[in-house]
């Protein structure tokens, strides 16, 4: 089977871009071949690069300050046509919510190939950055959805919201772990490895510390918490842009 991947991609990280590569990589493992096309963010990074036997395809993206990222899919999808002649894809799998899947949907129109969405982030009902943007990808979200041939949603949440934006099938799917990388450890011994007490009760957060992940509030949810149980500790693991911030938050 042939794979045309629409998505963010190494060397960035995050959910979606992790999930991106574990998915082509363990597609070229079982035998297919699989072609990623994403934005050239970084003109430094090659516009072709293989990756684990994944072809990555870094596209240089025209950018409109006022529509934002619906402005990129014009090249993405031209690169998709183009490989598309002489990969004849047998599907066509975007991951993201809003310029990924337009060129998935324009492509699937075009090609008449199936298109698999997966919507692995929060922003289907926020996160626009004026009243314009809103109202134009909102539309271009109802239609992307209402067409897709499957939606995929890595929450409940998230498919809820893609049922109000009028998708028509959609399968719930977390994200999975890779067992030889996460196993389980002896509990007490852990604990006396990172100076925690047998009886003390840790709150873990592993994610990018970056506003809409919503620590702020975690953080002010322990501090509360803090007046009436000292036996409560906050474990946050991740880097970002307010890592320094919420440093300073603990520090005052």
């Amino acid at each position: 089977m042939n794979v045309a991947i629409i998505s963010n991609y190494y060397p960035y990280i995050g959910g979606a871009e992790i999930f991106a590569q574990e998915i082509a990589q363990r597609l070229v493992r079982d035998g297919h071949r699989v072609d990623v096309i994403t934005g050239r963010w970084d003109r430094n990074l090659p516009q072709l690069e293989v990756i684990n036997g994944v072809s990555v395809y870094r596209i240089n993206l025209l950018k409109f300050r006022r529509l934002g990222s619906i402005a990129y899919p014009p090249p993405m999808l031209w690169r998709l046509l183009l490989l598309n002649r002489a990969n004849h894809y047998d599907l066509i799998h975007s991951i993201g919510e809003i310029a990924a899947c337009e060129v998935g949907t324009i492509g699937k129109k075009l090609m008449q190939r199936p298109h698999l969405m997966t919507l692995q982030g929060g922003y289907l009902t926020k996160g626009f950055r004026n009243r314009l943007t809103e109202i134009v990808v909102s539309e271009f979200l109802k239609w992307n959805l209402r067409n897709a041939d499957v939606v995929h949603a890595i929450s409940q949440k998230l498919a809820q919201n893609a049922g109000r934006f009028r998708a028509k099938r959609v399968v719930v799917i977390p994200n999975g772990v890779d067992g030889s990388t996460f196993k389980s450890m002896d509990k007490k011994k852990l604990r006396e490895q990172y100076g925690f007490s047998i009886d003390a009760k840790i709150v873990v957060s592993v994610a990018r510390l970056v506003p809409v992940k919503g620590l702020d509030y975690l953080i002010k949810a322990v501090s509360l918490l803090l007046q009436t149980d000292n036996k409560i500790n906050l474990l946050i693991i991740g880097d970002g842009s307010r890592e320094l911030s919420w440093k300073n938050s603990f520090l005052s």
